[in-house]
């Protein structure tokens, strides 16, 4: 919450944070999507009015008293649909932005060459992506953007042409992991690479690292090993002593927990690849715990995909049990059901939704309020819609946007509207100096400057594009406002 000395109403809203603010646009109606199974819509319990007390004492008469018309006091505020922006790449090999109202979509990048992978920075929104076999890093529109890495244009000893690919941003945005010939990792403000895992040479056994994410705490990163005959594994790669630690050979949708201290791993295949189950392995020892376990001797897959830990500590996931002949008639194009389980017993897991859907890809929100899925219900292939699932088994809204790689972007600030007297401004706060009539506010990762000389009704000046990091503290010295950023440094 804001911590201020003038009238001030802090909401949470959403924003697309630039220089000159503007309001957000009008949500869209929610729409059911087209499901062979529609989810009921929840009871409304239907309240009467309550009347409004009259001001005076009536005396009857044979005319009856006008009716009073009350003015509203504050203008509606728009409801959001998602918890965050959305980015994704799009179906013509660009990054798109999907904004929290669910219908305003933006093409953020216009590259000669279509974009093979990208990440956001968790810490401020830079992007960082792969175009023309070049990592390039850009603010959260697309502006500025700076070539990080060339890769090479010829082949190598091998006669391959090496690829850059994964790009991760670390937890504070500073650097970023990527794959080309190994595991690297490269300054976002730029700098020389450092390997820091090399892939094996060509040969029986080999195969090639590739990043995944980072630990939460950022001394760690989840790696793919996949070997160039087949198949592969999760290995955990420290940064602090270089060692590698093993996750058993499970797959797939593997996910940090909230502590760092383990990654589950979900089994939403079938095979001599791919087994049903839900695992948890300790990131120190590679030891492995069976949460959802396969029993041979019952003729039932236990299915599991996109398992995560989210803020509550709860484990969310989409399961659904189905036989191997079921499994095998569909190809392994199965619907999945969302649930929600304790860590410590996921036996136990609870549907959040009714309904169930074919899907490609999954994005959970970080507070549990639902998941965005590439909903593959209807076979459309590349061409299958986004839809939001509430995780209060609320309708499924269904996005105007096609695309795969789903990320949450930061939620920018913004002046939203006015109410009265008040400003309403997006995000919290943990910094605020007072200066010369004017209020200074930490935001997130911006600064926001109120005009303080009408404490009734403070004015925003203006908003700063998102900096390296989340602001913890300012100060001003005459005509300039210092920000310490934390690791990105003042």
């Amino acid at each position: 919450m804001y911590r201020v000395s003038c009238a001030l109403l802090a909401v949470i809203v959403l924003a697309t944070g630039c220089a000159s603010p503007t309001p957000p646009p009008t949500p869209p109606t929610a729409t059911p999507v087209p499901l062979a199974e529609t989810p009921p819509r929840p009871t409304e319990t239907l309240v009467p009015p309550t009347p409004v007390p009259p001001t005076a004492t009536l005396v009857p008469t044979r005319t009856p008293e006008p009716a009073v018309t009350l003015e509203p006091t504050a203008s509606p505020i728009a409801v959001e649909v998602l918890p965050a922006p959305l980015y994704l790449l799009g179906s013509d090999g660009q990054i798109m932005r999907l904004e929290m109202d669910g219908t305003t979509l933006t093409r953020i990048t216009e590259e000669a060459e279509p974009l093979t992978d990208f990440d956001v920075s968790p810490a401020n929104g830079m992007l960082a992506y792969v175009s023309g076999n070049r990592l390039i890093c850009t603010d959260p529109y697309g502006g500025d953007p700076r070539v990080l890495i060339e890769g090479p244009t010829g082949p190598d000893e091998h006669g391959r042409i090496v690829q850059i690919h994964s790009p991760v941003f670390s937890p504070t945005g500073v650097q970023i992991a990527f794959a080309m010939d190994g595991v690297h990792l490269v300054f976002a403000g730029g700098g020389d690479p450092d390997l820091i895992q090399g892939d094996d040479p060509p040969g029986p056994g080999a195969g090639r690292y590739s990043p995944v994410a980072w630990s939460p705490e950022g001394t760690r990163l989840l790696l793919s090993y996949h070997f160039y005959t087949h198949g592969g594994r999760f290995v955990v790669k420290s940064l602090a002593d270089d060692s590698l630690v093993h996750l058993g050979s499970s797959c797939c949708h593997p996910s940090w927990s909230l502590d760092a201290g383990s990654v589950y791993i979900s089994g939403p295949f079938y095979g001599p690849e791919g087994r049903p189950g839900l695992w948890r392995y300790d990131a120190d020892t590679g030891s492995e715990s069976i949460l959802i376990d396969d029993d041979p001797a019952d003729d039932v897959l236990p299915l599991a995909a996109h398992a995560r830990q989210l803020s509550d500590g709860q484990l969310y996931m989409f399961a659904r049990r189905a036989t191997p002949e079921e499994y095998g008639q569909t190809l392994g194009r199965l619907d999945f059901t969302m649930y929600r389980a304790a860590v410590d017993d996921v036996g136990s897991r609870v549907p959040l939704r009714t309904d169930s859907h074919v899907i490609r890809e999954a994005l959970w929100a970080e507070d549990g309020s639902g998941a965005v899925i590439v909903d593959d219900s209807t076979g459309a292939g590349d061409d299958s819609p986004l839809v939001w699932l509430p995780s209060d088994g609320g309708i499924p809204v269904v996005f105007p946007a096609v695309g795969s790689n789903l990320h949450w972007g930061p939620v920018d600030v913004y002046l939203s509207e006015t109410v009265g007297e008040r400003a309403l401004i997006a995000g919290s706060s943990e910094c605020v100096t007072v200066a010369g009539g004017r209020v200074y506010l930490g935001v997130g990762s911006q600064i926001v400057i109120l005009d303080d000389s009408d404490p009734t009704s403070p004015a925003v000046i203006s908003v700063s594009p998102s900096l390296v990091g989340k602001v913890q503290g300012l100060c001003v010295l005459d005509d300039l406002v210092c920000a310490a950023i934390g690791v990105g440094g003042m």
